[in-house]
């Protein structure tokens, strides 16, 4: 089996997942909770508000960093 496919897969399955809290999205991103919360008060990431809670679709995330991959590419 080609290791990529494996890799994509594995991804896929961890995007399709039930929302994330905000350790989980924090994990997932690979960066801190304080910045995570910071980007949540400035609205620069997609989030769902359920009462006090804070939750992300792991869909919107991974579409939210697809566009910013695509600016990076372009170079704006």
């Amino acid at each position: 089996m080609n290791p990529e496919y494996n890799t994509d897969q594995e991804t896929q399955r961890l995007f399709d997942n039930r929302l994330w809290d905000i350790k989980t999205a924090s994990l997932m991103l690979s960066v801190p909770e304080g910045t995570l919360r910071d980007w949540v008060y400035k609205r620069r990431i997609p989030f769902k508000k359920l009462g006090n809670l804070i939750r992300f679709d792991p869909r919107e995330v991974r579409s939210w960093i697809d566009e910013r991959s695509n600016d990076v590419d372009r170079g704006d």
